[in-house]
């Protein structure tokens, strides 16, 4: 989905910016490739769960890294605007090929209370990737596999740094 955000709107072209980004299956590619041609792996089922962690991620991320910062309800208001506008839109299509009702959205919404739940009882010491890989792996249906485990991690890990990145970024660009 590449819809025009607002020119003269600095927070919709962040959020359209993000939204890119999580839906960009590039590095998700390089994550699902780096699994071991051979393994007993469910190849569909992961993919599909590495896609919603990674939008999830940058929402997370918005929510963790603009903690203190005034663009923050608006940024995280507008992307997740933007992420519920995709959904439709592809759950409209996939409604059309399954013959059935599919809200994406509501699977997004379900998956981010199981990964906030588990984020919510981590310690501070712990690090959120050791938690998010095993609920990762969960969500796959593969829980006991560490390949899964190691790529939903990966997953996470590099979304929370690119999406610090960006916003580093944004924060010497005064519009924003």
């Amino acid at each position: 989905m590449k819809s025009s955000p607002d020119p003269s709107d600095p927070i919709d072209i962040s959020a359209e910016n993000l939204l890119n980004f999580a839906i960009d299956r590039q590095d998700l590619k390089i994550i699902l490739d780096s699994l071991p041609q051979n393994a007993t792996i469910d190849r569909g089922k992961v993919e599909y769960e590495i896609q919603i962690l990674k939008i999830l991620t940058v929402g997370w991320a918005l929510s963790f890294f603009l903690e203190s910062a005034a663009a923050k309800t608006m940024i995280a208001e507008s992307y997740w605007t933007k992420v519920q506008a995709f959904s439709q839109s592809l759950s409209l299509a996939s409604s059309a090929s399954l013959n059935r009702n599919f809200d994406y959205f509501s699977i997004l919404k379900e998956r981010l209370d199981v990964y906030v739940h588990a984020l919510d009882r981590h310690t501070e010491k712990e690090d959120p990737t050791v938690v998010i890989g095993p609920i990762f792996a969960r969500m796959c249906e593969d829980g006991d596999n560490p390949l899964i485990v190691l790529a939903g991690s990966k997953m996470f890990k590099h979304t929370l740094s690119s999406v610090k990145e960006y916003l580093e970024a944004e924060e010497s660009t005064p519009a924003v």
